[in-house]
């Protein structure tokens, strides 16, 4: 009597089982990678957190930065054009706060829509002190946040520019 009431908990175990080895799943490992992934592509890898960010990036490629001090690096090699921008967002007034959040904002969401495992879109790293960079080959994107870093630089050195040509004069009142 004893061994009827283990019955259904044997016909359970048979159903769970895989009827063969044929048919069990292969391992990760196996998986053939179907896009234009290639681990020896060490142009995004090296370029993250570099001092030559945008010398290491391919043609196409945008670079943005984040740390947890507030820096935000930009970096592209976009239409023959490598530049490299430094903001520290804290030092920024409001107006180019807006634009370099708003551009950065908007490549994070299109590098995690166009991010695939399989291939070199997109690729992410981050450093132990919290530091986030993402690579990007989405052209569209990166010339947003390329355009955005290029309007703000322009208008700080601008700024620069105009205080160093007319300095403040004790007791002197502007006209």
């Amino acid at each position: 009597m004893k061994a009827w009431s283990i019955l259904p908990a044997l016909a359970v175990l048979v159903a769970c089982a895989p009827a063969s080895e044929d048919t069990a799943a292969a391992p990760a490992e196996n998986t053939e990678v179907t896009g234009p992934y290639s681990e020896d592509n060490l142009a995004f890898s090296d370029a993250c957190f570099a001092e030559d960010r945008s010398g290491l990036l391919e043609e196409g490629q945008t670079l943005l930065e984040r740390s947890p001090d507030g820096t935000v690096r930009i970096s592209h090699a976009l239409d023959g054009a490598r530049e490299d921008y430094l903001f520290q967002v804290l030092d920024l007034n409001e107006d180019h706060r807006q634009l370099v959040e708003g551009a950065a904002a908007n490549f994070f969401r299109t590098a995690g829509v166009d991010y695939n495992v399989t291939t070199d879109d997109v690729i992410y790293h981050r450093e132990m002190d919290g530091s986030f960079c993402a690579v990007v080959k989405n052209r569209e994107s990166g010339m947003e946040v390329a355009t955005a870093a290029r309007t703000v630089q322009a208008e700080l050195d601008a700024s620069a520019q105009d205080n160093t040509e007319t300095p403040d004069m004790p007791g002197e009142q502007p006209e």
